[in-house]
């Protein structure tokens, strides 16, 4: 298995000068993975976008709206790293295709849903078809271009994800006000549609694609699954019903005993569903690293206000575009052509998984620091009481009778990690009491002068704070 991968190399220099197929179906194809790859970000923004629309039509339910979201994003990272190995075995186009009609199923389903129970269905069968295209579809392009001709596709790849996260809820805002909601799901369907009928029109370029000999392992792959779904549902479910409930506790203990498990079994099958010495190889095991990292640092932009990052944010989003492709091209140049599945899905997996779980880590954290404390119900108490802080008057500034409550405990948590970010300021005003503190005020004075004057911090706060000169 090692001098397999050892050899993987040397099989990948003697394939980067080999021409394969035609220029139109080769065309065909790179559009067909293209159009996947920008649907598959819309439909994580797409319901985000449409939450409000969906409570307006299918009625209030925090559970409902919760698993219209995690659904989706659980099943579609516990899926990627199966449809890859799989699609080694019995062909990356027919895999690639099959995933194709998962997502339109999923899509066509919430399109016509009527209740929360259709459309959470609907958007885990559709992350089940979203974790194949993903993952097969930059395996494709690895086996199909060589040399500079994948470089080149590859950096449309990562071009067509980042114009889909950066522009997916802008577009899906606009389609939900132009016609419903429901529309936004099914231009997610069209585009597979097309993806579908492309990659068809390619098949011819495919019949003799490198493929695996090896059985497909399958207790690997369920193991894999409910790994990754567990863990990402744990962290989903502490945040909403506290770290110390019985089906936090239980989905925790289910995804420690099959990581547990899968790590033994794949120690000792003869053809794993992941090679660990792939994973081990310096090459191939920076890019992963390379991945999980730009997740976790993406989705702390959930969190952090945008207005004290936008500098740092600019720059990590120009990093996270430039890399969104080369590193796909370099992880998969580490790996033989039978094996681009797998070596595709892993990485996409180290992506969507990584992301997922920052996610609700950062949740996890600062949902209780915005009010929430952990309790059962307090995000749907939160949403309430941002929707009642609409009806403030005109002009910006928010009521404060329709804030949410915070604890004293909630307070000094919050204040801490806003200094973490904001660093002392010095108020200007020279009225007692006022000065400067890296403890910001849960309910600042505002000063005489009002343009671009800090808060004024009051120095008889219930906990004393850091006073400067």
């Amino acid at each position: 298995m090692v001098a397999r991968n050892e050899g993987s190399g040397e099989r990948m220099r003697e394939n980067v000068s080999r021409p394969i197929g035609g220029g139109a179906r080769r065309g065909a194809l790179l559009v067909a993975v293209l159009a996947a790859v920008f649907a598959v970000p819309l439909s994580v923004s797409g319901t985000a976008v449409a939450l409000a629309d969906i409570a307006a039509s299918l009625g209030e339910s925090a559970a409902g709206q919760q698993w219209a979201l995690n659904g989706f994003n659980i099943t579609f990272a516990a899926s990627t790293l199966a449809w890859g190995s799989l699609a080694d075995r019995v062909g990356r186009r027919p895999s690639f295709q099959a995933g194709a009609i998962l997502f339109i199923a999923g899509s066509v389903l919430s399109v016509l849903a009527e209740s929360y129970v259709v459309l959470d269905a609907a958007r885990i069968l559709a992350g089940l078809g979203a974790g194949a295209v993903f993952s097969v579809g930059s395996a494709l392009l690895s086996v199909v271009y060589a040399g500079e001709g994948r470089a080149r596709v590859f950096s449309l790849l990562g071009a067509m994800a980042g114009l889909a996260l950066a522009f997916g809820p802008t577009l899906c805002g606009i389609i939900a006000q132009t016609w419903t909601w429901r529309a936004i799901f099914g231009v997610q369907g069209g585009l597979l549609v097309v993806s579908f009928a492309l990659m068809q029109a390619a098949r011819p370029l495919l019949r003799d694609e490198p493929r695996s000999t090896a059985p497909f392992d399958w207790p690997a792959a369920i193991l894999f699954f409910a790994a990754i779904a567990s863990l990402v549902a744990a962290l989903v479910t502490g945040s909403e019903a506290g770290w110390a409930s019985a089906p936090t506790l239980g989905l925790a203990l289910i995804a420690a005993f099959a990581f547990a498990a899968l790590l033994r079994r794949e120690r000792r099958a003869e053809h794993p569903l992941l090679d660990l010495a792939l994973i081990r190889q310096p090459r191939f095991l920076g890019v992963t690293l390379v991945v999980a990292v730009a997740s976790f640092t993406f989705a702390a932009g959930a969190v952090v206000s945008a207005w004290l990052l936008v500098p740092a944010m600019v720059m990590l989003g120009a990093g996270f575009g430039l890399h969104a492709g080369l590193v796909d091209n370099e992880g998969l140049a580490a790996a033989p052509d039978e094996d681009a599945g797998m070596a595709a899905g892993w990485i996409n997996t180290m992506r969507v998984g990584t992301e997922a779980v920052a996610v609700s880590l950062f949740g996890a954290v600062f949902i209780p620091a915005l009010g929430g404390g952990g309790e059962p119900g307090a995000g749907l108490r939160r949403d309430r009481a941002r929707r009642g802080s609409r009806r403030a008057r005109p002009g910006g500034d928010l009521d404060p009778r329709h804030a949410p409550p915070m604890s004293a405990r909630a307070s000094w948590r919050l204040r801490y990690s806003c200094s973490c970010t904001t660093g002392p300021r010095r108020c200007r005003s020279k009225r007692p009491g006022c000065r400067w503190s890296p403890w910001p005020s849960a309910t600042p004075r505002r000063c005489g002068k009002r343009s671009r004057t800090p808060a004024c911090i009051d120095t008889s706060a219930e906990r004393p704070h850091r006073s400067g000169s």
